[in-house]
């Protein structure tokens, strides 16, 4: 009984391995088909494919998007699309953010999971708005990203997408806050570079930038949070570090309060 036993488990046992091995086998053929199919099919010929390109950026974004060109090449293994020229509008077709370069490179995880997956995105010398309305809502270039008014929440689609790419890179930009509410005037800051990077439900960052040179010296803000989306923020946790050499504590009153008091 205890042969008759260990013969059939050895049998499953190669049957298990047999499987194994073939199901390896079909992903690799299938992988290495989709790698050649990219590399001698499509990047060559990406401006065949610049419509379809423009309208899955436009559904990721969640609002119309026009690309002027997009050139492609590897990243080692990774394909690589430069856009150039991108053009987010609003419904009506009026320019809400102009990106002169958005360098993208593309996970195979896009492949796995049947949506657009990066393994890094770069966005360089963006020109960026971002508004607080007299009620408290929140607008990036004139996109709704928070909401006070029951029934109406803010559509997060986007700032979940980003949630789930795992490096982005933004480089030399420059950030307007305007903030209607306080009847502030506008802050700028200026030289913005920001470093974000995803890993699940942690998410880090580091950023530098100039304020105005009344307010402070260089800022540098680093961070660490752990959460899922954007549509349960209340739920999140973590850290935030900064460093400044100098600041006008009073100075900044006019936008936020710092939760730090100046020296006597």
């Amino acid at each position: 009984m205890l042969r008759a036993c260990l013969r059939f488990s050895w049998r499953c046992c190669n049957q298990l391995t047999r499987f194994v091995l073939f199901g390896a086998m079909l992903l690799l053929f299938l992988g290495g088909g989709l790698l050649l199919t990219l590399r001698y099919l499509i990047l060559p010929d990406i401006d065949r494919y610049h419509g379809n390109i423009s309208a899955m950026v436009s559904h990721v974004v969640g609002q119309p998007v026009t690309i002027g060109k997009i050139q492609a090449d590897w990243h080692g293994i990774r394909p690589h699309l430069l856009f150039t020229d991108v053009i987010i509008l609003d419904k009506q077709g009026q320019t809400l953010l102009a990106l002169h370069q958005v360098d993208n490179v593309v996970s195979w995880m896009t492949a796995l999971t049947g949506q657009v997956r990066l393994h890094s995105l770069e966005i360089n010398q963006p020109n960026l708005m971002i508004k607080r309305d007299a009620q408290g809502v929140l607008y990036v270039a004139g996109m709704k990203v928070s909401s006070n008014v029951p029934g109406q929440p803010a559509d997060h689609g986007l700032a979940d997408w980003l949630l789930h790419q795992k490096h982005i890179v933004v480089r030399d930009a420059r950030i307007t806050w305007q903030d209607e509410q306080r009847a502030a005037p506008p802050l700028i800051l200026s030289h913005l570079n920001m470093l974000v990077e995803n890993k699940g439900r942690r998410h880090s960052f580091s950023l530098r930038a100039d304020p105005p040179a009344a307010l402070s010296a260089q800022l540098d803000l680093r961070g660490e949070f752990f959460g899922a989306s954007f549509d349960n923020f209340n739920a999140w946790r973590g850290q935030l570090y900064t460093e400044l050499d100098y600041v006008d504590v009073a100075a900044w009153n006019t936008w936020l309060k710092l939760p730090i008091s100046p020296k006597r």
